[in-house]
């Protein structure tokens, strides 16, 4: 299906995405944090390109601007949070990102979001 890099601090969280993406037939790429970020979406060719907004090296809406500005082909970027959502989405928009999950849908709406993304990117 897919080809998703998970850019997220949280491991927990990112691996329990990462696993139920997987189970949807996704290849997902876990990086662990924005260091090395930029590197790994250059080295790759992806189709969705999860951002998590509040990172301790560079905050999400920063780091979407650095990969927009070294370019990321048509990969859609989401921004994921769990900030409230109106917050958010304001957030992503401001940042040009492609849209945004929230973290506390769970893991079936996370996967219903990204998989309705990928079908249409």
């Amino acid at each position: 299906m897919a080809r998703i890099i998970l850019i997220d601090d949280d491991a927990l969280f990112a691996n329990l995405v990462r696993r139920r993406l997987t189970a949807s037939g996704h290849e997902v790429v876990y990086n662990e944090g924005a260091f090395g970020a930029l590197t790994a979406v250059r080295n790759g060719t992806w189709d969705v390109i999860l951002v998590d907004v509040q990172m301790p090296q560079i905050q999400g809406p920063k780091l979407v601007d650095l990969l927009r500005s070294r370019g990321v082909g048509s990969a859609c970027i989401l921004f994921m949070s769990s900030i409230p959502e109106p917050e958010l989405r304001s957030t992503a928009q401001s940042a040009g990102a492609n849209g945004y999950i929230c973290k506390g849908w769970g893991l079936e709406r996370i996967a219903n979001r990204v998989d309705a993304v990928a079908r249409t990117h």
